[in-house]
């Protein structure tokens, strides 16, 4: 979340950045939300059936959609913010 978050700082103007809670209790993800203080947006997904249909099969996974709506690059596992970046500029071409 600290590296989505940083990176939603610099390319929030270009690329929109969505975080999932996934089988979480709604008010467990709001206090999450509050307490990491994050500002991207953030949706429930709490029978996983969002992630799932993405292709994600453990957590974290992340998914970069291209303004079409297509999936044009998946990553499972942890990613720092210098990794997300190379993701977000190899599948979409958006440099900070």
């Amino acid at each position: 979340m600290p590296a989505l978050e940083e990176v939603h700082q610099e390319l929030g103007d270009q690329i929109t950045f969505l975080g999932l809670a996934l089988q979480d209790r709604p008010e467990d993800a709001l206090d999450l939300i509050e307490r990491t203080g994050i500002t991207y947006r953030t949706g429930q997904d709490e029978d996983a059936s969002v992630i799932t249909a993405l292709g994600g099969t453990v957590l974290p996974t992340t998914v970069v959609l291209d303004a079409d709506g297509e999936i044009v690059a998946l990553h499972s596992g942890a990613l720092d913010a210098d990794e997300l970046r190379e993701l977000v500029a190899d599948s979409v071409g958006i440099r900070s």
